[in-house]
């Protein structure tokens, strides 16, 4: 008796296990290519891009062992993550991280020899700042886009418009200004 319990309870926990169909899609892998200079490893996207691609913005691409770029377009698997190229000597050469196909977030570029030659800021596919570097490591060039500290709204007139962060966090006054009537 205690062996048919034993059989049943065995069969039922093995059935239950078995009623759960996992269809595991991957959404990502990882690729890679080598070139005679270098080689690139990347994540694609092996989801369809569903939102709209925009003319003015470059999309880097993977297709059939070739990493490309578009305006506006793509063909094959939109780059999605990490990307870093390195020399056949094991050297970075360049890294970052795309986001359906645009620059994201900070990019590095280094000479042959090690050096930093130069860091971008990304943000979905627009370069907002950059600085370079000599090959020596000095700093050679800065420069900042995208940082005024105040925002044209274009209405009926030219007015101005402080950013949300300043309205926010406003900066203390000097008690003079603050007791100037006292």
């Amino acid at each position: 008796m205690r062996g048919n319990y034993f059989a049943i309870s065995l069969s039922i926990v093995l059935l239950s296990c078995n009623t759960h169909n996992i269809n595991y899609k991957p959404e990502s892998r990882i690729v890679s290519a080598v070139s005679d200079s270098a080689r690139i490893y990347a994540e694609i996207s092996l989801k369809a891009y569903k939102g709209e691609l925009k003319n003015e913005l470059r999309y880097h691409w993977y297709s059939a062992d070739i990493f490309g770029a578009n305006y506006g377009g793509y063909n094959g698997y939109l780059l999605n993550g990490n990307y870093k190229r390195v020399n056949l000597n094991g050297n970075l050469l360049e890294q970052g991280v795309f986001v359906n196909g645009l620059k994201d977030g900070i990019w590095k570029y280094w000479y042959p020899n090690g050096n930093l030659k130069r860091v971008e800021n990304w943000r979905k596919g627009i370069n907002r700042d950059s600085l370079e570097y000599g090959k020596d490591g000095s700093l050679v060039n800065s420069n900042k886009k995208n940082t005024t500290s105040e925002i044209q709204i274009q209405t009926d007139s030219t007015s101005t418009k402080t950013p949300w962060y300043k309205r926010i966090f406003k900066k203390n006054r000097k008690e003079s200004e603050v007791n100037g009537s006292k």
